[in-house]
């Protein structure tokens, strides 16, 4: 196949191809499309069919109008939580936006941690159709890009903040809306059982598990003055 990256303005470079395969004359009749991912050189390498998760991500990007509107879109008024809202990006846009303290249900791959109720710090949240990010804040009372931000002091969480899914199935079909996206990404975190500690230094002076371990199935506030400061700020992450 003829390198096809020339072709395309200096700003693009292609990233994907797809290859439809018919048994008849037209191919809408009997069809097999296979997917090429594209090397730098615009190279198509790695053949093979074409799966659900990209015919979602597909679906999501031939949704976007001339103004830049993708599947992220709100049913309604944008709800009073989101901080950010992206249309661009390689993943298709981001959303970032914060919940409360609060008290969840939390659940454990581990013998040693107990799943049950406990108090969650007030929680900041970015997602794209693929990654999650969650970071902690002290408080969500006036909120602005200087506010600091906290490790979430959660396991399966790495140091950047970018939360390890382990085998949740993600969809982009599946957020058809800004509301479905973000309910979404939140009951795929709160359902998710943490399995293992991925940042040794997610709790100021105590290990992380012996931590949980003591607060689960308590009625005990979770003690802000025990978060880990980041080093960054609300505006690091809006972008």
């Amino acid at each position: 196949m003829k390198n096809i990256s020339r072709i395309l303005e200096d700003s693009y470079r292609p990233v994907k191809a797809l290859v439809i395969f018919s048994k008849g004359r037209k191919w809408e009749e009997e069809t097999y499309v296979e997917s090429y991912d594209m090397d730098e050189q615009g190279m198509p390498i790695n053949a093979h069919p074409l799966s659900e998760k990209e015919c979602a991500k597909m679906a999501c990007a031939l949704s976007m109008d001339n103004r830049g509107r993708s599947c992220l879109t709100a049913k309604g008024l944008l709800p009073k939580n989101i901080l950010h809202l992206s249309m661009t990006g390689s993943e298709g846009g981001s959303v970032v936006w914060f919940t409360p303290a609060q008290s969840r249900s939390l659940y454990f791959r581990r013998a040693d941690i107990p799943d049950g109720v406990a108090s969650v710090p007030p929680l900041v949240w970015k997602a794209t159709t693929e990654t999650l990010y969650l970071w902690a804040l002290k408080s969500t009372a006036k909120l602005t890009v200087d506010t600091a931000l906290y490790k979430a002091p959660f396991l399966n969480i790495y140091a950047g903040g970018n939360v390890c899914m382990g085998n949740v199935d993600i969809v982009a079909g599946k957020m058809g809306s800004l509301e479905e996206f973000i309910t979404f990404w939140e009951q795929a975190f709160w359902n998710s059982a943490f399995s293992h500690t991925i940042d040794t230094n997610i709790v100021k002076d105590e290990d992380a598990e012996l931590f949980w371990r003591q607060l689960i199935g308590t009625e005990k506030k979770f003690p802000v003055n025990r978060l880990v400061r980041l080093g960054r700020n609300l505006k690091s992450i809006l972008k």
